[in-house]
């Protein structure tokens, strides 16, 4: 069973605002803090859904406020998924690729979810019959203002992901790093580098005519694990503040014939680059 709670309209307006007031923060900043997405935020303030328990403890402890009357509801519906844990493979090494790159684990809600611009909706969609084929559990794609978000909930998983392949919980900066059984073998080394290049890469042409492609992340000692790394599989990437790159064509060339990028993103840039056509 998982338990949520139902406040007064009086005690949910004032935890919320309270909540504000001692983080100093706009409600964007808030929903982050709390794990849910801006639109699941709103609906809990206004009292469209009851609150899940752990977002209320968590409310407490930041806003210092503690309602004296509300109600512990059980839900039966929201009984705990049953999710196979997968054995590590090459589908599996994509998938931690990809979390590591736009994904996220919230140790709060739960919640596994990867991020995707708009105009991504088919690598996004790819991206779901992965997951629901390896966990076993249904993941939705839900569509806002800017970007997608895939998303699904269950602590197991979350749980599985941390503590068995290292993958952070909450923030991510300074808690990156490759799994270390991905390094055991080339072929998962590769297929992680697809599901990392597919989300946090990119392909373009500078100088109107050089190819190049780059990997970004905000953390520099995952950045120089992930140069580490590409070096077992024979590519030798430059590095720069927020960015590892590679600009030789040949280099490039192979490196799409070796990772095999999924996303149709890349695919369309590089192959108009390769019939001389602009790339957008």
């Amino acid at each position: 069973m998982t338990f949520f709670i139902k406040l007064s309209v009086v005690d949910r307006k004032i935890i919320f605002e309270k909540t504000k007031e001692e983080l100093s923060c706009n409600c964007n900043v808030l929903a982050k803090e709390l794990g849910v997405s801006r639109d699941m935020f709103f609906k809990y303030r206004r009292g469209d859904y009851l609150i899940p328990e752990c977002i209320f403890k968590h409310l407490i402890k930041l806003s210092s406020f503690q309602p004296n009357n509300f109600e512990k509801v059980e839900i039966e519906k929201y009984n705990k998924k049953i999710v196979r844990k997968p054995t590590l493979d090459c589908e599996f090494a994509e998938i931690l690729g990809a979390l590591n790159g736009d994904g996220h684990l919230s140790k709060i809600n739960h919640e596994i979810s990867i991020i995707g611009n708009l105009n991504e909706r088919d690598y996004i969609q790819h991206l779901q019959k992965k997951f629901e084929d390896l966990f076993k559990i249904k993941f939705k794609v839900e569509t806002y203002l800017r970007y997608l978000k895939l998303r699904a909930y269950s602590v197991d998983l979350v749980n599985f992901l941390n503590k068995i392949y290292g993958l952070p919980k909450g923030k991510k900066k300074g808690n990156l790093l490759i799994p270390k059984q991905i390094l055991s073998h080339k072929n998962l080394i590769v297929s992680y580098f697809r599901g990392l290049f597919d989300t946090d890469g990119t392909f373009y042409i500078r100088r109107k005519k050089d190819p190049v492609i780059e990997i970004s992340s905000a953390d520099k000692r995952y950045l120089e694990e992930i140069k580490n790394t590409l070096k077992l599989v024979g590519f030798e990437f430059g590095i720069r503040k927020n960015n590892i790159h590679l600009y030789k064509k040949e280099e490039i060339k192979r490196f799409f014939e070796i990772i095999r990028p999924a996303n149709p993103k890349h695919l369309k840039k590089y192959n108009l680059y390769l019939n001389n056509a602009p790339v957008i």
